[in-house]
């Protein structure tokens, strides 16, 4: 997280307008362009699992650029089940990141990820526009909180504050996350039953 921090920190507060207006954008209308935003999710599963996996190297970023581009369009073509995929490992790594700090391992921490994978891609599978609706509010609700974020922590007061609180507490960072995709949720499925229609 102190990364993170860093990183809208050096970015300044010219790189948190356009964040505050993509996520705001795809909080409200997600669910208008959820074919996009699948083939999005992918290719940042694609680049940062590659960026992950090589570690640091001279060709890093042109096989994360390669690997996000291949795993979007691979996405494409089959995006009713992959967003059926994306639900299962959405579920997966929730799981497994909470487990992780509760101090599982092993075995046991890998077999409850299957476990939340094999529920997480069934619920997908029947409740595609439940999982459509989450994934844009969570990637909106992600870009909004970090352009505010790169907004705010030009202030030093603001930025120590923030970094104490991420310190102290694991449930700061997804509380920032959870309130505005459960808005944008909610939102964003009254709006469907107000245009009667569904994905």
């Amino acid at each position: 997280m102190h990364d993170v921090l860093l990183f809208l920190r050096q970015s300044g507060a010219a790189s948190g307008f356009p964040l505050v207006v993509a996520g705001l954008s795809l909080m409200a209308f997600g669910w208008r362009m959820w074919k996009v935003c699948v083939m999005l999710s992918y290719a940042l599963i694609g680049a940062g699992a590659s960026a992950h996996f090589l570690g640091p190297s001279d060709h890093q970023y042109t096989v994360a650029i390669g690997a996000a581009v291949v795993l979007g369009l691979l996405s494409y073509w089959p995006v009713n089940l992959s967003v059926s995929m994306l639900g299962g490992l959405i579920g997966a790594v929730a799981t497994m990141y909470y487990l992780v700090l509760m101090g599982w391992s092993g075995v046991p921490l890998w077999s409850a990820g299957a476990a939340a994978m094999l529920s997480a891609t069934g619920y997908g599978f029947l409740h595609r526009q439940h999982v459509v609706v989450f994934m844009t509010a969570l990637i909106g609700a992600g870009l909004l909180t970090a352009g505010v974020t790169a907004l705010l922590v030009s202030w030093p007061h603001f930025y120590n504050m923030l970094r104490t609180l991420t310190d102290e507490s694991i449930i700061v960072v997804p509380f920032l996350l959870l309130v505005p995709t459960c808005a944008s949720c909610f939102y964003q499925l009254s709006e469907m039953r107000r245009a009667q229609t569904s994905i």
